[in-house]
């Protein structure tokens, strides 16, 4: 029977995870590492300064998961800035440490990443409110997955946490009292005009005429 030499104390994987807004380290943060290919993990946690550490591993290829699994603080994620373990970047080990540190993005965040869509929807006048008109949001050449609104007594509406992109609004009346109709002045979706969603508010205005 052939003699298993262990790996070298030196083998593995370390690192540090800190927070994406300003660089602090994050404490008590589950990382967990996976032979490639399987589905059993070993896992430890980060100390006070974001470390982390897995030492004696077998050489080979190995992925990392970096697992918020108790404050519902952080988003989680794979290596690197993966979603899953089918698509996390492999970590190869051979006889010395290799260094996989992490960015990890708080759910709650002070920097805004979504977009706002907000405006006004008055009579032909420009000044008169329409109330509890139905506005609905699509992403643009898309027709299905739509947001919808209702305005409010001063014809505001608003749509937050859009993802930044191209978007296209309908203005639709339920009732049959005032003409429907697309961003700017269309009879159709086909035919509106799109409107880019940056980061921050984007005001969207209609103003409808009567039937």
């Amino acid at each position: 029977m052939p003699v298993v030499i262990p790996p070298p104390p030196s083998a593995g994987v370390q690192g540090t995870v800190t927070s994406t807004e300003g660089g602090a380290p994050i404490a008590d943060l589950q990382v967990r590492i996976y032979r490639d290919g399987e589905t059993t993990s070993s896992a430890t946690k980060t100390d006070a300064s974001g470390h982390y550490s897995f030492s004696g591993l077998e050489p080979g290829d190995y992925k990392v998961w970096f697992r918020d699994l108790n404050t519902d603080t952080w988003f989680s994620e794979y290596h690197a800035d993966q979603p899953t373990l089918a698509t996390a970047t492999i970590v190869t080990v051979t006889t010395t440490m290799v260094t996989v540190d992490a960015e990890l993005a708080p759910k709650q965040s002070s920097t805004p990443t979504t977009g706002t869509v907000t405006g006004t929807v008055t009579e032909a006048d420009g000044v008169t409110p329409i109330a509890d008109l139905q506005v609905r949001i699509y992403v643009e050449g898309v027709t299905s997955g739509s947001k919808a609104v209702v305005t409010d007594a001063s014809g505001q509406y608003s749509f937050t946490g859009l993802a930044p992109g191209s978007y296209q609004v309908w203005f639709r009346d339920l009732t049959r009292t005032w003409t429907s109709e697309w961003y700017l002045d269309a009879s159709s979706q086909a035919a509106s005009t799109p409107v880019a969603v940056p980061v921050g508010t984007t005001v969207v205005d209609a103003s409808l005429d009567p039937r």
